[in-house]
């Protein structure tokens, strides 16, 4: 036979049962139960504590982010409506201007247009003060040309 061929019985372990695979089985029975009592229960308790605690740190989260949206559109609303009387303020002020500027354009156009008469009355009062006094002195002026000419007095 070949010796690197090994048969199925050569390679068999053969175990013995005894007292010692009770004791080993105790120990790790009572492993496990300490085991479970000192370090799994309190791990999984942690997990589950923390656990709770995110989902009610999302919960509080969620809800102040819905506050958040309330005040924003609220917010938002009294931004709206302040702009809204500002633009009623602003076209009040605009008309108010308006009026007054064409008030006072009137009133200096009339003004200005009585002033204007009174200017013309003077200047047609002067023009025929000056027209009399012209003709007055033309008619002087010819006596004397007439008599210059002629050599003799009128």
């Amino acid at each position: 036979m070949d010796p690197t061929f090994v048969t199925l019985r050569e390679m068999a372990v053969n175990i013995d049962i005894d007292v010692t695979v009770f004791i080993q089985l105790g120990i790790v029975l009572l492993l496990m139960l300490l085991l479970k009592q000192l370090i799994f229960k309190p791990y999984l308790k942690s997990i589950d504590e923390r656990e709770k605690k995110t989902q009610l740190t999302r919960a509080e989260a969620s809800r102040l982010s819905e506050h958040a949206d309330e005040l924003v559109t609220k917010y938002e609303a009294a931004v709206n409506k302040g702009r809204d009387e500002a633009l009623a303020v602003r076209k009040e002020l605009r008309l108010t201007g308006i009026q007054s500027k064409d008030g006072a354009l009137d009133a200096a156009r009339k003004e200005a247009a009585a002033t204007l008469a009174i200017a013309q009355d003077d200047v047609a009062a002067q023009s025929e003060a000056a027209q009399g006094e012209l003709s007055e002195q033309a008619s002087i002026l010819s006596k004397v040309v007439v008599e210059k000419v002629l050599g003799r007095a009128l």
